[in-house]
């Protein structure tokens, strides 16, 4: 965690953290490591999911302390996946999706957020050629576990290889409200190219929102989806995609982006509104990886990797609980 904090991303990295004996004195530390081989073995002798979890939930248990949960009056649980890419032979990296260096061997982490807090309540390693929506029920079962009796959940922010019925009926199941990135399959978008030009609302220069009752050809019921659609050369870092399978010249013009939710309360453009804030949970993974290192410290073992990543992520959300009682601690005095 020192390796960390220095803001470096490899456990030969622990040269840099200076004299040994000031380290120890400074953080009474009674061993330390002459070599960050010792490190690296410690990790490498963590090769089953039981010792693995028993680390995450030490962990957490730790977490749980001292995180103020009375100041939570609610939040939104973002859900999302990233792509870390591994060199070496590193247990479950594999050739997968990995649109920015493709080819390459990666882990594919999954991760689960309190949107506004930016607390991070869960992560699980996965390997790189994983589909994206594997594991998810077990993953959001264990997570929910963790925070259901502490925080007041205003619903479920999540990316699209969350979009599976099964996961969306234990969601409604539980009475939890949802908003989830769909994906545009072939169905879906004949679906859209069916909506009129009158049905679409103006949102911005460039931007229009419509929706649409829809089921899935193996799904049990028709849902809500809010439909998005962007205008490419208007404007120019428009998300989504074309809708596949049609070649009409104007259709081509525009980007798509859908949402599945069971929220039948607010009107279209603001359940957009609120999806857009999982851009909060993109910043998150970010600052994972650039200022905590959590695409790094990577062992030979699957489990060791997952749980170096779990020790980067119990980094992050201690530094955040220090900032956040500073900041309190500064308002008191200024007061």
């Amino acid at each position: 965690m020192l390796i960390i904090y220095i803001g470096r991303k490899r456990f030969a990295h622990m040269l840099y953290l200076g004299n040994a004996e000031t380290v120890k004195k400074i953080f009474s530390i009674e061993k330390f490591p002459k070599a960050a081989t010792t490190i690296t073995r410690s990790f490498g002798k963590i090769k089953t999911l039981e010792l693995s979890n028993i680390v995450s939930k030490r962990i957490w248990e730790f977490l749980n302390t001292i995180i103020n949960w009375n100041k939570i009056d609610g939040d939104w649980l973002g859900l999302d996946s990233s792509i870390f890419v591994r060199y070496g032979n590193k247990e479950g990296a594999a050739k997968g999706y990995n649109p920015k260096t493709p080819g390459r061997n990666s882990h594919n982490p999954i991760f689960a957020f309190l949107n506004k807090q930016r607390f991070v309540i869960n992560v699980w390693n996965r390997s790189g050629s994983t589909n994206s929506s594997n594991n998810v029920i077990e993953f959001f079962k264990e997570t929910y576990e963790r925070i259901k009796n502490k925080v007041s959940l205003k619903g479920i922010l999540a990316d699209a290889g969350f979009y599976k019925e099964d996961f969306i009926k234990l969601l409604e199941s539980l009475g939890l409200r949802y908003i989830i990135k769909a994906i545009i399959f072939s169905n879906l978008a004949e679906k859209i190219s069916m909506i009129s030009e009158k049905q679409w609302e103006v949102v911005d220069k460039g931007i229009w929102v419509s929706e649409l009752l829809f089921k899935p050809d193996v799904w049990d019921k028709e849902r809500r989806y809010i439909v998005i659609r962007q205008q490419k050369d208007i404007k120019e870092n428009a998300l989504g995609k074309q809708l596949p399978l049609f070649e009409d010249i104007d259709m081509n013009d525009y980007l798509y982006f859908v949402i599945v939710t069971n929220i039948d309360y607010l009107p279209a453009v603001e359940i957009w509104r609120q999806m857009r804030s999982r851009s909060n949970d993109e910043n998150i993974i970010k600052e994972l990886k650039e200022d905590f290192g959590c695409a790094g410290f990577a062992v030979a073992s699957f489990y060791g990797t997952e749980t170096a990543l779990q020790m980067c992520v119990f980094a992050y959300n201690l530094f955040l609980i220090f900032k956040k009682n500073y900041c309190l601690i500064l308002k008191k005095q200024n007061a």
